[in-house]
């Protein structure tokens, strides 16, 4: 009777906060990964930042049309050996009090239809004194499938952002629920290297920053009971089944144990039980050892280096490249490796000024 352990993972969307000052556009961009990965949104609100740097007096409001692209979809770090890549379009508008709207589109390689979700979300950001940059936020998940029902399809996300000279830390905390519910926390430390006026760029800037992501996720397993044959013994003698002594019991424990199928239907078809009682009490027995828990639990750190291309004050390329190290929850026995993938993302920016 020996047991394989497994575990089954929820789908999951979750997205960082949009961030207005310019120090801050590190921790945005330096998450991109995230835009796909976990299904993100409104994760690039490229070049937001830009349009506050005009004369504070100024009151600035700005539209953001973008294309991304990622070369593997993770869940918190896990790409669980398939080979997909995702593509997603959006558009966000930020109005100069601080209220955004964001619409964005998600396709991926290994979906059917390959159009599998449109997000919509509205929230809130506020910086204070270009230091301490705070956002509040809501998501609607607008799934393109025939199912009644999706483990996610809201999430509220809060972020708050510190940033000294090159230095940036945060702290993202999401919510996300539907027919069932998760909690994703990570924290991100990072640093600023610019460059302005290279060649016929305004400036080129790189983000490297490293995150702990903390988290729940129903998982499902076989456990190893530590009486197999008491478990099988009880069985058996609460159903109305022919009566086995414990040795008799024992017996047949030992015959499935060691896969002699055939001799244990035998053994129990000469003592009166029928084929269908034989596979009732195996299926049982099965079904009873399998677990759901809802664990917690650090699930990935990673390393982002992202390169951010500025033209022209409205064009912006990023380029980034990400190092996932999932760490695996408790009783969550999948072999997770560790993985790493391109994304690429061109945005162009709209100003009005009032």
């Amino acid at each position: 009777m020996g047991l394989t352990f497994c575990c089954v993972w929820q789908p999951e969307i979750s997205r960082a906060q949009e961030i207005k000052s310019d120090s801050t556009l590190t921790v945005l961009f330096a998450e991109l990964d995230d835009l796909f990965a976990e299904g993100d949104d409104t994760e690039d609100l490229i070049a937001l930042v830009d349009s506050m740097l005009v004369a504070d007096k100024l009151k600035i409001s700005s539209l953001h049309a973008r294309i991304g692209y990622i070369s593997q979809v993770t869940n918190a770090g896990r790409s669980l050996d398939i080979n997909q890549f995702g593509v997603s379009p959006g558009v966000t508008y930020y109005h100069h009090t601080g209220v955004f709207a964001d619409v964005s589109g998600f396709v991926n390689s290994e979906y059917d239809p390959s159009y599998y979700m449109t997000d919509a979300s509205i929230g809130y950001l506020y910086t204070f004194k270009n230091v301490l940059t705070s956002s509040v936020s809501h998501d609607f998940y607008f799934y393109n499938d025939t199912l009644d029902t999706h483990s996610f399809n809201k999430s509220l996300q809060v972020s708050t952002y510190l940033d000294y000279k090159a230095l940036n830390l945060g702290v993202d905390y999401a919510y996300l629920y539907g027919s069932n519910s998760a909690h994703r926390l990570t924290g991100r430390v990072g640093f600023d290297l610019r460059a302005k006026d290279v060649w016929f760029l305004d400036q080129i800037s790189i983000h490297p920053s490293f995150s702990v992501q903390w988290g729940n996720s129903e998982v499902v397993y076989l456990r190893q009971t530590e009486q197999p044959f008491r478990d099988l013994y009880n069985i058996m003698v609460a159903g109305d089944y022919p009566v086995l002594s414990w040795e008799e019991v024992y017996r047949f424990g030992r015959l499935l144990k060691n896969e002699r199928g055939i001799w244990a239907t035998k053994f129990l078809l000469d003592r009166g039980y029928t084929a269908d009682d034989i596979n009732e009490i195996i299926i049982q027995y099965n079904e009873d050892q399998i677990h759901q828990d809802n664990e917690y639990g650090i699930m990935n750190y990673a390393v982002s280096i992202p390169v951010i291309f500025s033209i022209n004050r409205h064009w912006t390329l990023i380029t980034s490249y990400t190092y996932n190290m999932p760490v695996s929850l408790p009783n969550e026995t999948y072999q997770l490796e560790n993985n790493g993938f391109l994304s690429l993302s061109l945005a162009y920016k709209f100003l009005f000024v009032q």
